[in-house]
């Protein structure tokens, strides 16, 4: 089945609006990891793939501008939820159209005030929180493993409710 794409266009606003310079020594994927893992080795493990997941939002959206972008990495955290979800991948042009809608709402909103440290903790904790579940879920798909693919849809699961507040079926309307 072709994945649904919207229909009309996203309102325009500069990616500007939504672009922060990124501030050295975040922990906020540290901070993710420690809520996560058990054992030092889990915690480890979780940031590893936690930086799997930055770098496949850096190949996906290459060339796109949407690094260092708030709106990019909602988009890209949608897009995960989405994907592990409903085992379907959205078309270019749907997220291209999710980006702009979302940078255009972003732009209208108090986030943009935040300082750069906020949005680089919150840039980098959608990107680790989109990641982990991603990468899961690939892995279980390439090497056959449901179990794996069942845990990648939880932890998806989870992280939409806490993140977004929504069920991650709501996220097929947008995508």
């Amino acid at each position: 089945k072709a994945p649904r794409q919207i229909a009309t266009p996203a309102p325009n606003a500069s990616v500007a609006a939504t672009r922060f310079t990124p501030v050295a020594g975040d922990a906020s994927v540290k901070n993710l990891a420690d809520s996560l893992g058990n054992t030092p080795e889990e915690r480890a493990q979780i940031l590893q793939l936690a930086g799997a997941g930055k770098q496949l939002f850096a190949q996906k959206y290459r060339g796109k501008g949407w690094d260092n972008t708030l709106a990019g990495a909602v988009t890209f955290f949608m897009t995960s939820t989405y994907i592990v979800a409903t085992d379907r991948e959205p078309s270019a042009a749907a997220e291209d159209n999710l980006f702009a809608s979302l940078n255009a709402a972003l732009a209208q909103s108090e986030i943009v005030r935040a300082s750069n440290a906020d949005k680089t903790a919150l840039y980098n904790a959608l990107l680790a929180s989109a990641g982990l579940p991603l990468v899961f879920y690939v892995d279980g798909k390439q090497t056959g493993n449901a179990a794996q693919v069942a845990q990648a849809k939880t932890m998806a699961a989870g992280f939409s409710r806490k993140i977004l507040n929504v069920e991650p079926e709501a996220l097929t309307g947008m995508l």
